[in-house]
This record gives structure tokens, sequence and C-alpha cells, in this order.
């Protein structure tokens, strides 16, 4: 199964419930995440899978399954492209 992590190289400012993701080493591009972002981003700094992800959310916020479902695949698609999550293979 796959974990996610915040990639190394990233570092971030949280500001109200919203995040600031700053890639000066590799893009030099600022990401602007809203409140979940922010709570699945946070939620990564240590390896985590989808599963995980999407308990986490559904605990957390008001969200039935299937939105947190959505969510948090959209959320790891995108910042996966972008470099910004890495991927790990459990075994």
């Amino acid at each position: 199964m796959e974990t996610f992590k915040i990639h190394p190289r990233l570092s971030y400012k949280k500001i109200g419930e919203e995040s600031l993701i700053l890639d000066t080493k590799l893009h030099r591009e600022v990401h602007q995440l809203n409140d979940v972002a922010t709570f699945l981003w946070i939620s990564c700094e240590q390896p985590k899978n989808k599963i995980e992800l999407i308990k986490l959310l559904t605990d957390h916020f008001d969200v039935d399954l299937n939105e947190a479902q959505e969510d948090v695949t959209q959320f790891l698609k995108e910042l996966t492209q972008k470099d910004l999550l890495l991927i790990q293979t459990e075994n």
C-alpha cells in the first residue's frame, strides 16, 4: 500500500486555518492550501496511506465518506503531481 509524506525539501507556514507551502529549491513556487488541505497536509508529516487520511478527514470534519474520498483523492493527485508529497510503497 502506498503512503504519502511531505517532501523534506519543503517548508510551510500555517496562517489561520490555511497554509502556504514554500517550494524554493525545485520550482520556486508558493502553494496555498485551504483549511481541509491544510489538515491533510499536516497529517502527512508522518507517512499516511489514503485510507488513514480519509478516516482522519471524516473524524475531524463534518463530511460523509464519499465526500472525504473525493477530497483526499483530489488532494493526493494534485500534490503528488506537483512533487509536494513523496509516495512510499509499503511491503
